[in-house]
């Protein structure tokens, strides 16, 4: 006997026209009633309030959102982005080949050329996120370091236990002033939802380095003391099984980096019930690729 009790919503969010119906039909809905979900776009439901009411409703009444963000459509941009604001789980699409803005590259994306490769890949990642009793949960930084999330700095992975060398490059401004960029990125490899907000990640550097006005979008707070400059970085995203987020911090060196190589840094990563400190060393390379 087939069971009544309700199944989850995935809402859709995606351009409207003939070009993306199949898309919806066969790939996106396809999937969602084969994973065991009920799915909708706005243009299939009635209702009176005007149409973006009814879209931000529907975006927080749904289990799941999946967003088509192929076109670059700036409606969708605007959908999606309201999603993020209410921390729903959002399974985002995009035609192969297109270029996606830099936020939304940092975003783990389902790309797809042919419908028929869409639905299976789809449907998988549906039914990952409505079979994970952890939906709707958080998780705290507990366990090994490895089975809960992974920190990358320019694309090398700092160790629990180790201490890894990390290459940068400096660009010399008109004003004679060194900046070291990094990639700072944090993956989530548990099978939980992680709050950073109930994480904090600070950066203990030589006291050589110094705030950027370039790069204090991603940088909370800043304190020079007389051994070291310590920094934490502004982090208040949830992180879905698998996905990661990216910031990028522009610190400023107040000497020429050729004359120094290879001082030790740390990452200390508190939690509610424990700190965790990764080393590293920062060395000047011209070939550095962040």
């Amino acid at each position: 006997m087939e069971s009544t009790a309700p199944k989850p919503f995935v809402f859709v969010l995606m351009p409207f026209g003939p070009e993306f119906d199949d898309v919806y039909q066969l790939g996106i809905k396809a999937a969602c009633q084969e994973a065991g979900a009920h799915c909708e776009r706005v243009d299939e439901q009635i209702y009176q309030e005007n149409m973006l009411a009814r879209i931000c409703d529907q975006i927080s009444q749904s289990n799941i959102i999946i967003a088509d963000m192929s076109g670059k459509n700036p409606n969708v941009f605007f959908e999606v982005g309201y999603a993020f604001s209410e921390e729903k789980t959002i399974i985002l699409l995009c035609k192969s080949g297109e270029d996606l803005p830099f936020d939304l590259k940092q975003r783990q994306h389902i790309f797809y050329s042919k419908i028929i490769d869409l639905k299976p890949e789809l449907s998988k990642h549906i039914n990952h996120y409505l079979h994970d009793s952890s939906l709707d949960g958080s998780s705290d930084f507990s366990g090994d370091e490895g089975d809960q999330i992974a920190c990358y700095l320019n694309n090398v992975r700092l160790l629990n236990g180790a201490i890894v060398e990390i290459f940068f490059d400096s660009v010399n401004d008109i004003k004679k002033i060194f900046l070291c960029n990094l990639n700072f990125k944090i993956e989530n490899h548990s099978s939980q939802l992680l709050s950073m907000r109930d994480m904090s990640f600070e950066f203990v550097l030589p006291n050589y380095f110094r705030h950027s006005e370039f790069g204090m979008y991603d940088i909370l707070k800043f304190d020079y003391l007389k051994e070291c400059s310590k920094f934490v970085v502004n982090m208040s995203e949830k992180i879905i099984p698998r996905d990661w987020v990216v910031k990028r911090l522009a610190l400023q060196v107040m000497s020429d980096p050729k004359e120094f190589s290879g001082d030790r840094c740390q990452l200390n990563i508190y939690s509610v019930s424990r700190k965790i400190n990764l080393s590293f060393k920062l060395t000047y390379s011209s070939h550095a690729n962040p």
